[in-house]
Formats: C-alpha cells, structure tokens, sequence
C-alpha cells in the first residue's frame, strides 16, 4: 500500500492512495480530516486494539464506515449496503467503496497524517 501527503498552493493537506487504497485517502481526507483530536483518539484506539484491551471498533462516518479488528482495518462506503438492481452483466467498481490494510500499516499512516499536519499548522 503506498500513499503521499502532500500540502498544494492553497495549503490544503490531502492524502492519495495508490490504486485499490482509493477509499482509504477519501476516508481520511473526507471523514478523518485535520481535527488532530480525532486522529488522537482514533490512536488511542488503535492502540488499546494492540493490546487486547478492545476486540473491535466500528466508526460510522457521513460517507464511509471505518472497521477496526485485532489484524486488519476496513473502509467500506455505505452505499455498499444499498441493494440496488445494477442492468445484466454490469460490475460494480468497488476500489473507490472499499479498501483494506494491516492494522500496523493503518497506525502507521495515522501517525505520519497526524504528523504531517502538525508540522504543516493546518489544525
């Protein structure tokens, strides 16, 4: 899974994720955000996960739900729990509406966002 953070002219901070992460950069541009209180007790969390303190952790966002187990993290979008008759022989492009990754690598780009915007002063 490979991402960057990058700040552009008019000084706001974004994070992409490389193909089949995309949900994962507009969970944390769009639900996430810059709120460094957020990204702290979303740590918290995740650090409480580490060590068997919690099992899980489910956050229902306005566009996607984040899924926190002992080993992974999900984004799903909630449009995926929409039944929705798509026409014969039509395939749903799921890599903006879903996306996984280690519970490591997830603390990991926690830490680097949070970082990030803290050296950058966009709280």
């Amino acid at each position: 899974m490979e991402y960057s953070i990058s700040q552009n002219e008019q000084q706001q901070i974004a994070i992409d994720f490389s193909m089949g992460h995309e949900a994962l950069g507009r969970w944390f541009n769009d639900e996430l955000g810059h709120h460094i209180e957020n990204i702290n007790k979303l740590l918290e969390t995740v650090l409480k996960i580490e060590a068997k303190e919690s099992l899980q952790h489910q956050q229902q966002g306005r566009e996607f739900r984040l899924l926190i187990s002992d080993d992974e993290v999900e984004i799903l979008a909630n449009s995926l729990d929409m039944e929705t008759e798509l026409p014969e022989n039509t395939e749903l492009y799921e890599s903006e509406l879903r996306s996984a990754c280690g519970l490591a690598d997830f603390k990991d780009v926690l830490l680097e966002w949070r970082h990030f915007i803290n050296t950058h002063g966009n709280n």
